[in-house]
């Protein structure tokens, strides 16, 4: 059982540096156990209503983060994906140690939402990554109480600045290039981009990982991540789920947690899917141009 325990904890925790929790001001700490709070909050709702009318929740629409975070649960994103784009998230936090603290609370309340941990196991689970250091000297009076009771503020949102229109159109392209994959299958969507897309670095980066070898395709792409910019981390976000076959919201949720803080993350999933369908009706209207019909299923 302690074997088990310890696997799930180190599966929750992996890749998350702790120590930048641990070293924030201790009146930051106050704030984020009243934020844990909210986050067991929001754990309690699920367990009582599910997870399908988490709009109706008021923690929902407390705190940004959490509503940036909490549709993957909706959306059936798997764990592994659901990490992986937790930590895209996490790497944008290069010097705000408050900001990474606040995101890998939460992101870490979520994982452990999706290994269906109670809300209590979470509140505590959550609490413990403060230190005991924090812990013995504030909490082992009335403050545990106040902590349980939700009497800290939880004060101070992780700022995100406004998506960029070049990052926006570009993303929803290559969620249509998936959605293209999907309903017409990959030879006749790679036609299409080989030969008639008009982004030549999508058409390159999208040839090396093609032709790498699935074995060494995903370590490949996390080491060509490490060497760009935004732009070039968000394209090959997209180019790598296209090929690794991720539902259409992960790609969405995957290119936005590569350039952070730009990402407009209170979109619908209809909403998405809606302009995704409108770039791949104009990706069909030019092959069907030039004579590729409906019907035709390669």
């Amino acid at each position: 059982m302690k074997k088990k325990e310890r696997k799930l904890r180190e599966e929750i925790l992996e890749g998350i540096d702790i120590s930048r929790i641990y070293t924030i001001p201790v009146p930051e700490k106050f704030r984020i156990v009243g934020f844990i709070q909210l986050i067991a909050e929001h754990s309690k709702y699920i367990e009582e209503h599910g997870i399908n009318n988490l709009r109706d929740c008021e923690v929902f629409h407390a705190d940004p983060t959490i509503r940036l975070l909490s549709p993957l649960l909706v959306e059936g994103v798997d764990f592994v994906d659901m990490k992986e784009i937790m930590l895209n998230y996490l790497d944008n936090f290069t010097r705000s140690n408050i900001y990474y603290a606040k995101f890998a609370v939460t992101s870490i309340g979520i994982l452990a939402i999706k290994k269906q941990l109670d809300h209590l196991s979470i509140f505590h689970l959550l609490l413990s990554l403060l230190g005991v250091d924090f812990l013995t000297k504030n909490l082992k009076y009335v403050g545990y109480k106040m902590a349980r009771n939700g009497e800290f503020e939880s004060r101070g949102e992780v700022r995100y600045k406004e998506y960029e229109v070049a990052y926006r159109e570009l993303k929803y392209s290559l969620i249509a290039l998936r959605l293209y994959a999907l309903k017409k299958g990959f030879t006749e969507m790679e036609e299409y981009l080989y030969n008639h897309y008009p982004n030549q670095e999508v058409v390159l980066l999208y040839r090396i990982l093609k032709n790498t070898d699935p074995a060494l395709r995903y370590s490949s792409y996390r080491h060509m991540v490490k060497d760009g910019g935004d732009m070039e981390q968000m394209i090959l976000a997209g180019v790598y789920s296209i090929l690794a076959k991720k539902s259409i919201m992960t790609c969405h949720y995957m290119m936005n947690s590569m350039i952070g803080k730009y990402s407009y993350f209170d979109q619908k999933p209809e909403e998405v899917e809606q302009e995704v369908r409108a770039k791949y009706k104009e990706m069909r209207k030019v092959m069907k141009d030039m004579g590729v019909k409906d019907e035709q299923k390669v």
